[in-house]
């Protein structure tokens, strides 16, 4: 009888702690997609997801010279990239280019670590852009 009463008050206990537990949004993983994609794959993203947000992380003076249209520019070698990468929208897509595909790598290992959810960094970079023939803005 001793045995039965410890049995129901340990499930009594458990279902009580069950019920009333609610989980922390925080400890929910999120799910990531980074992906290394061709420029090709990137042109047919860019045609195709009106949504997708195109970020140029070469020199303001690189940028200036021509850029892929509706890109916006953000210097991963400028002293405040982390910074300036925090205050975009981390639930948004990104198209992540530079000139040859190395800084747009190591800027988004960076926002992977912040928590982006979609990122695709481009290889090859704008100058194999240039080299397809693909549309530019000055």
């Amino acid at each position: 009888m001793k045995h039965i009463r410890i049995i129901f008050i340990f499930l009594f206990f458990y279902l009580v702690f069950t019920f009333n537990c609610k989980k922390d949004p925080s400890s929910v993983t999120t799910v990531q997609h980074i992906e290394d994609i061709t420029v090709e794959q990137a042109k047919t993203i860019v045609d195709s997801d009106k949504k997708i947000k195109i970020l140029d992380v070469r020199t303001s003076a690189e940028y200036s010279d021509s850029h892929i249209p509706n890109a916006f520019n953000i210097d991963f070698y400028s002293d405040s990239f982390s910074t300036d990468v925090d205050s975009l929208d981390h639930n948004a897509k990104y198209l992540i280019y530079c000139r040859s595909g190395s800084r747009s790598k190591s800027a988004t290992n960076i926002m992977e670590t912040k928590g982006f959810k979609t990122l695709y960094n481009m290889l090859g970079g704008f100058n194999e852009w240039k080299k397809k023939g693909y549309p530019v803005a000055y």
